[in-house]
């Protein structure tokens, strides 16, 4: 089918929360997602777990956040391309079953007691390397799903059950951490591939909305990257997206050193808060399924919010407290990101878009390869507190910067599209 047209802010049937499960194969998508989603979650958790109880440092545990996602920094823009050439539902299958490959090796290494922290540092690796051409196909393949109408519903509603998965998968893997060890939570996700991969297989291609495939030519990365920098929209959000990548959503290196160094909590503590913020992460995607297409000055307002959040929960006096911030920092992450990537691919012209999502996948998590390690190292040195500040005052820095006068008279969708 061709790429469908703008769609209308106004559709009260197309912003309803569940419009975009009424097209078959997003539903077959957000199903096999949400499944794998929680085995991810699990596994990330009892990774984080297993590393800082063997090393005992928290910037040890930010370089191997950081070598999950190096691959994308330096593999990410060649990525991008690919999935411009390619189907996007075959490269998904592909990257997701690479990926499963990888999981069973760490869940039969971990069954065995051969998993030293070296050898899951390179399945690490292994899944970065994999996550890089993953990514932006993943992105790019929603807006084949359904029409453009429903993007921005689409986005938010993946949002919402992807968080539910982690919702569940953190709170799951604490519990199970604690009485079994962290092997369970490998053999889960290792099983959990099969839903992703049985849905993408059960898609109908026909009722894919597939933009046309790039031309092979020279140059075209460098066309990718100055297409985003020529666009009033898209760069500022890249922007955003590239500062708080980088500073701000290093939460994975930020949670477990506030509960474990500061409140003293074991194995479920850290669950429990990583599963609170996954209750904000759901309500979060809510709130963007319902909303119209969003602007420049929508998501800086959205980054200002966070960062205030972030602030309360760094600075939390008692572990209720912790978790309670955390709950709206989740929402916070949420909002934000999810509107950033809305705008990147509702702006973006179709046969650009896996570039600019690659784009996208370099400063939201390729960013993690600079800023979990100094993070990890300012919350290791001085504190978790001031390595979570780090974070707040970058979002609100960028939020606040956005909203200079430059920046609005350059957004001209910010005027008829409220957040």
């Amino acid at each position: 089918m061709s790429e469908p047209g703008a769609p209308d802010g106004d559709d009260r049937e197309n912003r309803s929360l569940t419009a975009s499960l009424r097209v078959r194969n997003y539903r077959l998508y957000a199903v096999g997602q949400t499944v794998s989603v929680l085995g991810t979650w699990m596994q990330n958790i009892a990774i984080a777990w297993y590393t800082l109880e063997i090393s005992q440092n928290g910037a040890i545990l930010g370089l191997v956040t950081a070598i999950r996602w190096l691959p994308v920094l330096v593999l990410g823009p060649w990525a991008g391309l690919v999935a411009d050439r390619s189907d996007k539902q075959r490269m998904f299958l592909v990257t997701q079953t690479a990926l499963a490959v990888i999981s069973v090796g760490v869940a039969i290494l971990s069954v065995t007691g051969n998993l030293p922290l070296g050898g899951l540092v390179v399945a690490v690796l292994a899944v970065g390397i994999v996550g890089a051409f993953d990514t932006p196909s993943r992105q790019a393949l929603i807006s084949e799903l359904v029409p453009a109408a429903l993007l921005t519903n689409a986005v938010g509603l993946n949002s919402a059950t992807t968080n539910i998965a982690k919702l569940a998968g953190p709170g799951l893997a604490g519990v199970v951490i604690a009485a079994f060890g962290v092997t369970p939570c490998f053999v889960i996700n290792a099983i959990s591939f099969l839903a992703v991969i049985l849905s993408l297989l059960r898609m109908g291609r026909s009722e894919l909305f597939r933009a046309l495939p790039a031309h092979r030519g020279k140059g075209q990365i460098r066309a990718g990257l100055g297409y985003v920098m020529r666009s009033a929209e898209l760069r500022p959000t890249m922007l955003m997206v590239l500062a708080t990548g980088i500073f701000t959503a290093e939460f994975p290196v930020t949670v477990p050193l506030m509960t474990t160094t500061t409140f003293d909590s074991a194995a479920d503590g850290y669950g429990t808060a990583m599963a609170v913020m996954g209750v904000g992460a759901v309500a979060g995607g809510i709130i963007v399924a319902h909303q119209r297409r969003p602007s420049v000055r929508s998501i800086a307002v959205s980054a200002i919010q966070w960062g205030a959040v972030i602030i309360v929960a760094a600075l939390a006096p008692t572990f209720a407290v912790l978790l309670i911030s955390l709950a709206l920092v989740g929402v916070g992450t949420v909002t934000f990101n999810s509107a950033a990537k809305t705008l990147l691919q509702l702006r973006s012209d179709p046969a650009f878009r896996g570039r600019v999502m690659s784009l996208w996948a370099i400063a939201w998590q390729g960013g993690t390869v600079v800023g979990a390690p100094l993070v990890g190292f300012v919350g290791s040195w001085l504190g978790p507190r001031y390595g979570m500040l780090i974070g707040a005052v970058t979002a609100l820095a960028v939020g606040l910067l956005a909203l200079l006068p430059r920046h609005r008279d350059a957004d001209p969708g910010e005027r008829g599209d409220p957040a």
